[in-house]
């Protein structure tokens, strides 16, 4: 079985966050990691929902 399930330009391993205060956080990871944002969705009340960040 030769299938790759890995969507292109993803990493092998991609690991997720829930905290409290996400900006916050994409802001560290972004700083540290020279990264940029790919994917973004906010909730109505301006919380974040979903962040994809790559470097």
């Amino acid at each position: 079985m030769d299938k790759n399930f890995k969507p292109s330009g993803y990493n092998s391993l991609s690991p997720y966050f829930v905290v409290n205060g996400a900006q916050k956080m994409v802001d560290l990871l972004t700083k540290l990691f020279n990264g940029k944002e790919l994917r973004r969705y906010d909730m109505p009340d301006g919380s974040i929902m979903h962040v994809e960040n790559s470097n």
